[in-house]
């Protein structure tokens, strides 16, 4: 409670410093505040590739680093030449084919874990891995809880693509733009490529099992004249977990 008097008076000063040392101490515990949220976090904050940021058969790695930065997560191969009995037999369109060459996986990751084990709430992550192939960007793959950037996608709608008869800018208009896509070898034949949807989140309830989890991923295959060649999906969907028991998602 403040005590206010007569202006000139010795109160006014006593005042005056007192609001100056709360200001002072709300002041700190504002920069303690920002410095904490800014723990709340692990991985370093990207945002998601946009339209002309990565194209499938030219992009480098140097240019990923260029513009999204070091990578939290680095994997590299380098694959022998292949033999006749290497090579997938049969197989489904999706089956990746794995060429000679010098492969490196880039990670990008971020997550709010240290905050949900502070503040409690509900997880949120995302990702981005990038394929590349001696040097040249194959294949990529956005995934994202975030509500800013998040990376769901409606897969009611799957059933309504028709192999052979939707084209590519009919399935964008049905599932959204898609979180990535992929070129020859990660899809078998020469001249089609893949579009990748997907999306993973958890909510927490009050008890362990409130927690749903929700996970879906789809892949849409696409012929060189723009024709859906085929389509596989998986999705599980919220399922509440039974007392004691861990989330047990059933799939679709």
């Amino acid at each position: 409670m403040w005590f206010y008097r007569f202006k000139g008076s010795a109160g006014d000063n006593t005042r005056l410093r007192e609001e100056g040392s709360v200001l002072r101490v709300s002041r700190i515990f504002l920069a303690f505040l920002l410095l904490l949220l800014g723990a709340c976090q692990s991985g370093r904050p990207f945002s998601p590739p946009s339209a002309g940021d990565l194209q499938l058969g030219r992009t480098t790695e140097a240019e990923v680093r260029q513009r999204f930065g070091e990578p939290t997560r680095i994997a590299r191969q380098v694959t022998p030449k292949a033999t006749e009995t290497a090579l997938p037999a049969g197989g489904t369109p999706f089956d990746p084919v794995m060429l000679e060459g010098s492969y490196a996986l880039l990670t990008y990751a971020l997550d709010n874990a240290p905050q949900v084990r502070m503040l409690g709430g509900d997880p949120k992550a995302k990702s981005l891995r990038l394929l590349f192939l001696d040097n040249v960007l194959i294949d990529y793959m956005f995934m994202s809880s975030f509500d800013a950037d998040a990376s769901d996608f409606d897969e009611s709608r799957i059933p309504d693509i028709v192999k052979g008869q939707t084209i590519e800018a009919q399935v964008v208009s049905l599932l959204g733009p898609p979180a990535g896509k992929g070129i020859f070898p990660i899809v078998r034949d020469p001249g089609t490529h893949v579009l990748h949807y997907g999306f993973h989140r958890i909510d927490t309830g009050f008890f362990v099992w409130d927690t749903t989890v929700e996970n879906k991923q789809a892949d849409v295959l696409i012929d060189a004249r723009g024709f859906v060649v085929d389509y596989r999906a998986t999705g599980l969907a919220p399922v509440p977990a039974g007392p004691g028991q861990p989330p047990n998602p059933q799939p679709k």
